[in-house]
């Protein structure tokens, strides 16, 4: 089983667990992406860097959800 965890930087959402296989950090200004780093989580950094190209802004929660997938975040 995948452990994975994800991390919102400058809100107080976040999930995580203490071991992990991958894990990917988000940062955000006003519900903009401004960085991303990933371990082991190339979807998450790919959209991320899209994301960032775009501009767009993004839901938190869903984001924190590492239930909804990274296409899901975008749309």
């Amino acid at each position: 089983m995948s452990r994975h965890r994800r991390k919102l930087c400058g809100s107080t959402k976040f999930l995580a667990e203490r071991i992990c296989a991958k894990f990917d950090v988000f940062h955000l200004k006003d519900r903009r992406l401004q960085a991303v780093e990933a371990v082991n989580a190339p979807p998450e950094f790919m959209m991320g860097k899209q994301l960032i190209g775009q501009s767009r802004t993004v839901d938190p929660a869903k984001l924190a959800d590492v239930g909804v997938s990274m296409k899901a975040v975008a749309d």
